[in-house]
């Protein structure tokens, strides 16, 4: 179909033109299962027998990575149920570590880690970007509805670069308009310019302003592997010899406000309605009062935290059945709708 399009129209049909793309099993491909690794889904449309339904539905995100151009050339399997560091169901069995940089680029979800675990362990880039940002309409999901801490579509690459242009080419279909819970941001170019052109080069004397960012060390709870410590300090150093801000603030905060609060989204998945809605307020006001404190970075300098660096998880990959520590290092990435992202530098 690309080389026809090529032929008739002689451009691409879009950014993405010919560029594999691996789907997370949540999304919708016609005519194919959408699994999500339980057993009771195959040959069904999440469980329904509805012939209307059953391998006619795509997702959102899908149709519109085909209409840019990207060729989905297979499903990645996920545990049954989600929420899980590692991956194994019924189906097919557990998936392990590939040890392949080269696979251009995959489109997840992440809630607490998803896309950004599999990527920290594989050695490549990710971004979960806040929610809503993409759509996630026809995505399915193990608990539909469950907004408090809510899942968001995140892609994986083998560069930076692949990663910022699928997000680019996505938010550039105006998603908002087929999905009404996505909001109507377009992509801008400026603030990535200008926030990549905040740096001090001491040799030039330059004015712009640097970047300002925190370290999260640890949560207070799991302290990270030599190795993972090894690595923050390494970039944190790294990150003031190119002349930028390193703080603890507001990292410390977060050890300090989650200590009581870990055991928020934990709890959130309650058949007690009361409960759910105690924690829904508890973890609300917690958002609340860190955005305050963000804010009160500029106390000291009269500059805000742009960023915080911390680690994906306590540990590097583990041994199949001992992922214990899920989202343990960084519960923030639950709490706190703030766009996360994995860079290679990190893991090295």
């Amino acid at each position: 179909m690309l080389d026809k399009y090529m032929e008739d129209h002689k451009q691409p049909m879009g950014p993405l033109h010919g560029l594999p793309v691996s789907l997370k099993d949540q999304y919708h491909v016609k005519p194919n299962d959408t699994t999500m690794g339980y057993v009771g889904w195959i040959y069904t449309h999440e469980g329904s027998k509805d012939p209307k339904l059953v391998h006619n539905v795509d997702s959102q995100v899908v149709s519109e990575l085909l209409s840019l151009g990207a060729v989905l050339y297979c499903k990645t399997s996920l545990p049954q149920t989600l929420l899980l560091g590692e991956m194994e169901n019924n189906i097919i069995g557990r998936t392990l570590n590939p040890v392949n940089q080269n696979l251009p680029v995959g489109v997840g979800t992440d809630i607490g880690g998803s896309a950004r675990i599999p990527a920290a362990f594989c050695g490549i880039f990710s971004v979960k970007p806040s929610h809503n940002r993409l759509s996630y309409r026809q995505v399915a999901n193990t608990n539909p509805g469950q907004d408090t801490y809510a899942s968001s579509v995140g892609v994986m690459g083998a560069s930076l670069g692949a990663v910022g242009l699928v997000l680019k080419s996505l938010i550039s279909t105006q998603p908002w308009l087929r999905d009404p819970s996505v909001v109507p941001i377009p992509w801008r170019q400026q603030i990535v310019e200008e926030t990549l052109g905040r740096n001090r080069d001491k040799d030039t004397n330059a004015t712009s302003k640097p970047l300002k960012l925190g370290v999260y060390w640890d949560d207070g709870v799991v302290t990270p592997h030599p190795p993972v410590a090894r690595e923050l300090r390494i970039v944190a150093e790294a990150v003031e010899k190119a002349g930028h801000k390193v703080t603890t603030r507001p990292g410390a905060y977060m050890m300090q406000g989650l200590t009581g609060l870990g055991h928020g989204l934990d709890s959130a998945f309650t058949d007690n309605s009361e409960e759910s809605a105690h924690l829904t307020i508890e973890g609300k006001a917690y958002c609340e009062s860190f955005s305050d404190y963000w804010n009160s970075t500029s106390v000291d300098d009269g500059q805000i935290v742009d960023a915080v660096i911390m680690p994906v998880a306590p540990h590097a990959t583990v041994i199949p059945g001992k992922y214990y520590h899920t989202g343990k290092v960084a519960p923030d990435a639950y709490f706190i709708d703030f766009a996360m992202k994995l860079q290679r530098t990190l893991l090295r």
